[in-house]
């Protein structure tokens, strides 16, 4: 019933779609611990750091990689998701789970307007082009700040 709810249909497919990525990126963010070497923990401890404090001058400084993958790679899980939407909710109720893949399909397959579905495709991509490149900028930037 709640994804045929107006108002929890796009939150419960959201829900799934974080679920669908959480493995991939804790399995990231768990190889980037295992490198971070140990003797950077006990210096912090050295220096009166907590375990908060720990996470957030050791941990999340030596995870800046594995953020920005993680960063790039669910947002173009977010932009393409077609086939939760279309096996959930296929866009309804009253299209409040219309996500662009699934406006490009409709478009392409059933209303026949191929035309129209590949400037979607085409303006899709190049809007996860533009927001990934400026994610890996402002990874570098960081990078080279530090």
């Amino acid at each position: 019933a709640w994804l045929g709810d107006f108002d929890l249909a796009l939150p419960a497919v959201g829900v799934i779609g974080t679920w669908v990525q959480y493995g991939f990126c804790l399995a990231l963010f768990i190889a980037g611990v295992q490198r971070i070497e140990e003797e950077l923990y006990d210096a912090a401890k050295i220096d009166g750091a907590n375990e908060l404090r720990q996470l957030w001058h050791v941990t999340l400084p030596a995870l800046r990689s594995e953020i920005a993958v993680a960063m790039v790679t669910t947002l173009i899980s977010a932009l393409r998701v077609f086939d939760l939407v279309y096996v959930t909710t296929r866009g309804l109720p009253g299209n409040k789970t219309m996500v662009v893949s699934f406006h490009l399909y409709q478009n392409a397959f059933e209303q026949h307007k191929v035309g129209y579905a590949a400037s979607i495709a085409v303006t899709l991509t190049s809007v996860i082009l533009f927001i990934s490149f400026l994610i890996i900028q402002w990874r570098r930037r960081i990078e080279e700040s530090v």
